[in-house]
């Protein structure tokens, strides 16, 4: 007689620790469009480890600030408005400047003497460039060490307005960005027919990535033959990061990385081209080649490939790197010096 069949153990699936610095690294980052932030309105958002308000007061000046009234803990971002240069809290109609100062209390004859003092509420400085709203996040409080850079393109009225693409990522900023000096993965992960090598420039805050390769030429009209590929990538801290595409076009990508904290970034990509007639062939080439940045086309595969790979993966401090490898402990060593901390 067969024995009888043994209940299966479940065991619960023991995760490593994931490995990230634990710290947001300092620097200029993405908070919004400007055209999604009007005069008036108050947005909640969630970067830096907490919860700001973001608000646009009566005047066009942006500001982001704690979202807690300190009079009795309301929340500005749910019932507040905006009144001229202030942000009224819904409770008791306090009202804050774009620089955390409590400029007014309604029903008070006597105001706090720690308000005349300076701010009451944390803030950010905002830079508003490139039809995008930037803040400054340091954890030390130390003012912006360097500015947003201006890109042509994205106010030229002979460059198209933004392709948004929005991306939740289980991973660090850092973490992200080192995929752009790893040269294997473009083959395993992106579809690449061979490995794509290139060439890296590190000074400063600033780093250059340069990448050139031959590769089949997109589909138009049943043609086919071969094309020159190049990717120029341009960063200035951590959160500036601009991507030049040119094959038989030119394509242009913001790459904006926003730490919600140190194991979670929102990824949003921003391409914008120059203007084509929609019936073109240069129309259908570059919205191909965005497609190929994105999903997939032609073969190759775009960042929905990386996103599974990075929400589960582990930070190796020590990773086991061969000869075919990029300069990714060079790229580590650059990126160190954002730490506040030194991580």
């Amino acid at each position: 007689m067969d024995s009888p069949a043994m209940p299966l153990t479940r065991y619960p699936r023991l995760l490593p620790e994931k490995g990230h610095p634990p710290e947001i690294p300092f620097g200029w980052y993405f908070v919004a469009y400007s055209d999604e932030l009007a005069p008036g309105e108050i947005s909640v958002i969630s970067c830096f480890s907490q919860e700001w308000i973001l608000f646009r007061d009566a005047h066009g000046r942006a500001g982001m600030i704690d979202p807690y009234c300190p009079h009795l803990g309301a929340h500005l971002g749910f019932g507040g408005t905006v009144d001229g240069k202030l942000v009224r809290c819904p409770f008791h109609g306090w009202g804050f400047d774009a620089g955390g100062h409590c400029r007014d209390v309604p029903y008070a004859t006597k105001m706090p003497p720690i308000l005349k003092k300076g701010p009451i509420l944390k803030s950010l400085a905002l830079a508003e460039r490139n039809n995008i709203l930037w803040a400054w996040y340091h954890p030390g409080a130390v003012a912006p060490l360097w500015e947003v850079d201006d890109i042509p393109e994205t106010s030229s009225d002979r460059w198209i307005s933004y392709e948004k693409f929005e991306f939740e990522i289980d991973t660090s900023v850092q973490d992200i960005i080192e995929n752009s000096i790893d040269y294997a993965h473009l083959k395993y992960v992106h579809g690449h027919a061979s490995p794509l090598c290139g060439t890296t420039l590190q000074e400063g805050i600033f780093r250059r990535v340069d990448i050139g390769a031959e590769m089949p030429a997109m589909e138009k009209k049943g043609m086919s033959g071969a094309s020159q590929y190049r990717i120029e990538m341009l960063q200035k801290g951590p959160g500036q990061h601009t991507v030049r595409y040119r094959r038989e076009t030119e394509l242009l990508m913001l790459f904006l990385v926003t730490p919600v904290s140190n194991e979670k970034t929102i990824l949003r990509l921003a391409f914008t081209h120059r203007r084509y007639s929609r019936d073109s062939d240069e129309h259908q080439t570059v919205k191909d080649f965005m497609r190929e940045k994105i999903g997939a086309h032609g073969g190759l595969h775009g960042v929905y490939a990386d996103i599974p790979i990075w929400n589960h993966k582990i930070y190796r401090r020590q990773p086991l790197l061969c000869d075919g490898d990029g300069p990714i402990m060079q790229y580590r060593a650059w990126f160190k010096q954002f730490y506040a901390g030194g991580s």
